[in-house]
């Protein structure tokens, strides 16, 4: 009890004292940047902070959006003397003159900064750049949202360049941010998607079939999914749509949880109608609608797939989510078939009481396919596998076979008797360590002197004390970092 008293005090007061760390570490390297001489000195101490670590993107985030002193003029006129394209007041890029010397190398602004002399604004300014490039370097999703929700602040107007330019960087990992703000068209009268938008196309990843494309693992492409399915991005239907039955099983259930948002809920509102130019420079004689909605597109990606799976077209009258339905099950039932053919070649293996292979081919199948949909049948074969390596006091290779069973089927009739004979590896393996398994009987059923029950007494009341004073110390750490915070955002 003690022990987890201790592990749930840590749990809780870790991230916070780790936090308060985080923070006094960003302070001090942000106060020996602005102490640094112009030149290699300033980009050696911009190097401290933007190696600070992905575990400090809050710190970052949150000091990336400080009130400052400098002026939206004097950083104007600092920025365009190191010739970057900055926004005016409106938002609208007004593009450098061309110079005598045009070089095709993109403008580093940090670099260009960094070599400048004292001018209004200038700390400040190599101060967010910094902090810009700090957050890329932390290669997260929670980066991009902090960048791309500072170029459009007020404050961070004037570098929104600069942050179209490090989301970039941070691709692929920024492109669920993007994908997501590019269809946010209320914002910012419809720039911000506008901007999006426009930093996709730079990548060349202005199709979500290409972003996905892109995802160099499967924690990415469930994330670019989730976003997907939030803003139900229309031009990602069929993308979305190709992965519902994806071999990875944390991108397929994304994928099914991003395609239900497609045809499920509210209709979605029609598109505009117009007169539509025909074939031959004729007109419609009605008003026909510019585009399809998402639902629309889904409704005939379904029938697509379905017409291609099944030979047939699906009836007229079945809804996107009743199609969906069924493609679904059809997915499931050839996964469930692949599987019960691995169950069914494991049943020779078996009979010749090869276990270890029969075990084998199950964790195979586990892994290709968690969700099994027969994956109850295998309990009792993982049984006969836990008995297999009990006998040979494999005692951590039972132990996973008898849990197996337990996840498989909890309710099975062998449930009871597995529990026991995993009860029994256990303290078999503890046995087998040189270890003792815990006595049933405690010292309170036969009888603790009072003596030594005061003795502890005393010795929890330190214990304790101990812990409640570790923690105000480690709270009183946290506020002095917050107050010196506030006094230099201030």
């Amino acid at each position: 009890m003690r022990a987890v008293l201790v592990l749930f005090l840590v749990a809780l007061v870790w991230p916070l004292a780790a936090s308060a760390d985080t923070a006094a570490t960003l302070d001090e390297n942000l106060k020996a940047l602005a102490g640094a001489a112009p030149g290699q000195p300033r980009l050696d101490a911009a190097k401290q902070v933007i190696e600070i670590g992905p575990g400090a993107v809050p710190e970052l985030a949150q000091r990336l959006i400080i009130k400052r002193t400098a002026t939206q003029d004097e950083l104007r006129a600092l920025l365009k003397g190191i010739r970057a394209e900055v926004p005016n007041a409106k938002g609208t890029f007004e593009v450098p003159p061309r110079s005598d010397k045009p070089s095709t190398a993109e403008l580093d602004w940090l670099d260009a900064l960094a070599r400048q002399p004292a001018a209004p604004g200038l700390t400040e300014a190599i101060e967010v750049v910094t902090l810009l490039r700090a957050l890329v370097a932390s290669r997260t999703e929670a980066a991009a949202d902090a960048i791309l929700d500072f170029g459009f602040r007020p404050e961070g107007l004037v570098y929104r360049d600069e942050c179209g330019r490090q989301l970039r960087a941070l691709s692929p990992y920024s492109l669920p941010t993007l994908l997501r703000a590019s269809q946010d068209r209320k914002r910012e009268a419809g720039s911000y998607a506008r901007y999006a938008t426009f930093q996709l196309d730079r990548l060349s990843m202005n199709r979500p079939s290409y972003a996905l494309g892109a995802a160099p693992n499967d924690a990415l492409e469930v994330a670019m999914l989730k976003a997907i399915g939030d803003v139900k991005h229309p031009d990602a239907v069929t993308a979305v749509l190709d992965r519902v039955d994806a071999p990875s099983n944390a991108v397929r259930t994304a994928a099914r949880t991003a395609w239900l948002a497609f045809v499920t809920g509210p209709e979605p509102p029609p598109a505009p109608k117009e007169f539509r130019k025909l074939p031959g420079g004729k007109k419609s004689k009605d008003k026909m609608p510019l585009w399809l909605t998402y639902r629309e597109l889904a409704d005939q990606e379904l029938r697509r797939v379905l017409l291609g799976l099944q030979g047939s077209e699906p009836a007229k009258t079945l809804t996107p989510e009743q199609m969906t339905k069924i493609l679904f099950d059809l997915y499931d039932r050839r996964h469930a078939e692949k599987g019960d053919a691995v169950v069914r070649d494991a049943v020779p293996l078996a009979r010749d009481g090869k276990w270890d292979e029969v075990g084998a081919r199950y964790d195979a199948l586990l892994h290709d396919d968690p969700l099994f949909a027969h994956r109850a049948t295998m309990a009792d074969g993982y049984v006969e596998v836990g008995r297999f390596y009990a006998k040979q006091h494999a005692w951590d290779k039972a132990i996973l076979a008898f849990d197996k069973v337990l996840t498989l089927d909890p309710d099975g009739d062998h449930a009871k008797d597995v529990e026991a004979e995993l009860a029994s590896a256990r303290a078999g393996r503890a046995g087998g360590g040189g270890e003792t398994v815990p006595p049933t009987t405690t010292s309170a059923n036969r009888g603790t002197p009072s003596g030594a029950s005061s003795a502890t007494a005393r010795k929890d009341w330190i214990f304790y004390a101990g812990i409640g004073g570790g923690i105000l110390g480690v709270l009183l750490v946290i506020l002095a970092t917050i107050f010196r915070r506030r006094r230099v955002e201030a």
